[in-house]
């Protein structure tokens, strides 16, 4: 019997294979398959892992057990099935567990039902933040459910090189919301040097056309593939980010940060680990506070799952 590995894996989002690098320093690279979402090749270069692909693994599933996560992979906004891939384990492997998992927004009732039945089924959930613990304990009525900050916050993600910080260098990290925030975003990044990291490519390119000629575009895939993200992040003396991962990398990495918000996950996040110290152009000047102690928090919690899935037989 096996334990696979499920997420939203495979060069799509740096977020995602942040997680899965967390995932894998926690539980072992020889102890776990990875089920690839999307390359399969880009997992093993990247990770170092076994890697089977969705269609090898969908025969296979009722007879090995499986972690699902992290990330928001519950939720209907970009398709109600999409989130059926994440529950198609849950529902029909030998036995599940949630890790560091997100669940919402969930806009359609329909989706309150189905999760609501298949995750009764859970041997352990572990969730990252205050909503979708209230949704497994409160609607569902399931335990034990563990709230843990995300895993990418046990990573050192520090590089070897030390690059130092270029005052006049800003990163900017597009989302979903850039689009409704540019007069704000050009204000803020008049007079400096900028770097347009995209987490994810795919989606993130479509803004391209709104970037001055001048505005150093990477693609952060590519970046973390061939290992220069984390001199590209640390040459610069602040970030605009829309997406939930550069705001957790920024944290880690000690720079002050401006959110574009775009979803309830990132407002938890500023609430929980956060403080604001001042407002400029309607974005909120953050620098993470206390990052030792929910690096450790998070460090503990993870390190007790991971005994009890020792104990369970799931890793050795």
């Amino acid at each position: 019997m096996k334990t696979f590995l499920w997420g939203y894996f495979g060069g799509f989002n740096v977020g995602d294979e942040l997680i899965l690098s967390a995932e894998l320093k926690l539980l072992g690279s020889q102890n776990v398959v990875v089920v690839a979402r999307g390359n399969a090749s880009y997992i093993s270069k990247v990770h170092d892992v076994e890697v089977i692909t969705y269609e090898q693994a969908i025969t296979e599933v009722p007879f090995h057990r499986h972690i699902v996560g992290g990330g928001g992979l519950f939720q209907d906004s970009t398709s109600f099935y999409n989130m059926l891939y994440y529950l198609y384990p849950i529902l029909v492997g030998s036995s599940s567990v949630l890790l560091g998992v997100g669940i919402g927004p969930l806009r359609k009732r329909l989706s309150w039902h189905v999760l609501s039945n298949i995750m009764k089924g859970l041997s352990l959930a572990v969730v990252r933040d205050r909503l979708s613990y209230k949704f497994l304990t409160q609607y569902v009525g399931y335990e034990p459910v563990i709230m843990a900050p995300d895993m990418v916050f046990t990573l050192d993600v520090i590089s070897d090189s030390r690059i130092y910080h270029e005052e006049d260098n800003i990163i900017v990290i597009p989302g979903p919301a850039i689009g409704m925030h540019w007069d704000a975003l050009s204000t803020l990044t008049r007079g400096y040097k900028v770097t347009v990291v995209e987490f994810l490519p795919r989606q993130d390119s479509k803004w391209r056309q709104l970037y001055p000629s001048d505005w150093k575009v990477v693609s952060g895939i590519d970046a973390l593939a061939a290992g220069e993200l984390w001199d590209i992040l640390e040459s610069s003396c602040c970030w605009i980010t829309g997406r939930l991962h550069g705001m957790i990398l920024s944290c880690l990495l000690g720079k002050p940060f401006y959110p574009i918000v775009y979803d309830a996950k990132m407002r938890l996040l500023m609430s929980d680990y956060c403080f604001i110290s001042s407002y400029n152009m309607g974005y909120a000047n953050i620098n993470i506070t206390e990052v030792g102690r929910i690096k450790e928090q998070a460090t503990n919690v993870y390190s007790k799952v991971r005994q009890y899935l020792v104990g369970k037989g799931w890793v050795r």
